[in-house]
C-alpha cells in the first residue's frame, strides 16, 4: 500500500513539473514574438502595424522624390527646346550662305593666254609645234546641277602644227570652243567643246589663279585637247590627234 501511494505521489509531482515547464516555455515565446514586431491594439481603429509618423514621413519623401523628378523632366524639355532651336538657327545659316552662293555677280571676265603643247599622240609625233594664243570670255551666266555651279563662256584660240618627216605639210587653223567653268575662288575647272579647223574637238583643262590686284589674276593652266577626226591630207598619219599644252593666262574683270 505505501508503494501504490508513494507511486500516485511521485506521478502527480511529475504531471505538475511538466505542466508548469510547458506554461512557462509557452509565455517566453509570446514574450519574443511582442519584442519583434510592435503591434497598437486599438477597439476602434484594429491593429496598427508600426509607427504613424514614420509612414508619414516615408510617404511625404516618396512623393517629394516625384515633384524632383517631374521638376527634373521639365527641365529636360527646356533643354530639347533649346536644342531644337539652335538646330533651327544652324539650318537658317545653311540656307542663307547658299542663297548668298546662288546670287555671286561673277561679272565678266576677259582672259588672255599663250600656249604650247608639250605632249602629242602618234598622229602629231612627226609634228613641230608652236606657239598658240587664245582669247576668251567668262560670262556671268550660270549653270546649276546639283551642288556644282557652272559659268558659261566662249574661246577663240589658234593651233599650228609644221610636219618635217616627211618634210613638208601644215596642221593649222582657228577654233571655237565653248566652255563650262567650274569656279573655285581665283582657280578653275574648264571643260570645253567646239571645232578645230573643220574637226570637231574637246577639251578638259585646269587653271590655278594668282590675284593681282582687285581685277587682275595671272593663271598657270595645263589642258588636254581631243580631235574626234582629222583634216584627209593627215589621215595617213592617223585618224584622231590629241595634244597636252601649258599656257599662260591674264584674266580682267569686269565687275
Amino acid at each position: 500500500m505505501k508503494n501504490s501511494s508513494f507511486m500516485r505521489i511521485n506521478n502527480i509531482f511529475l504531471f505538475l513539473c511538466l505542466f508548469f515547464l510547458t506554461s512557462t516555455s509557452n509565455l517566453y515565446a509570446q514574450d519574443e514574438f511582442d519584442e519583434g514586431i510592435d503591434l497598437d491594439f486599438d477597439d476602434e481603429e484594429g491593429i496598427m502595424w508600426g509607427d504613424e509618423e514614420s509612414a508619414d514621413d516615408t510617404f511625404d519623401d516618396f512623393f517629394g522624390e516625384e515633384d524632383d523628378f517631374f521638376t527634373d523632366d521639365e527641365e529636360s524639355f527646356d533643354d530639347l527646346d533649346e536644342f531644337l532651336e539652335e538646330d533651327e538657327e544652324i539650318i537658317e545659316e545653311i540656307e542663307t550662305v547658299s542663297n548668298e552662293q546662288e546670287t555671286i555677280d561673277y561679272g565678266y571676265d576677259i582672259n588672255i593666254s599663250s600656249s604650247s603643247p608639250s605632249y602629242v599622240n602618234n598622229t602629231l609625233m612627226t609634228w613641230n609645234s608652236f606657239v598658240d594664243f587664245k582669247i576668251g570670255v567668262d560670262t556671268p551666266f550660270t549653270l546649276r546641277l546639283s551642288s556644282i555651279t557652272f559659268r558659261l563662256g566662249a574661246e577663240i584660240m589658234t593651233y599650228s602644227f609644221k610636219n618635217y618627216l616627211p618634210k613638208g605639210g601644215k596642221f593649222n587653223g582657228l577654233g571655237l570652243m565653248g566652255m563650262l567653268i567650274m569656279p573655285a575662288g581665283t582657280s578653275d575647272f574648264t571643260i570645253s567643246g567646239g571645232f578645230l579647223g573643220s574637226s570637231p574637238a574637246i577639251s578638259l583643262g585646269q587653271s590655278f589663279g594668282i590675284p593681282y590686284g582687285e581685277n587682275i589674276v595671272f593663271k598657270i593652266s595645263s589642258r588636254a585637247n581631243f580631235l574626234t577626226s582629222v583634216p584627209e591630207e593627215m589621215k595617213q598619219y592617223g585618224s584622231q590627234a590629241s595634244w597636252f599644252e601649258g599656257s599662260f593666262t591674264v584674266s580682267y574683270s569686269l565687275r
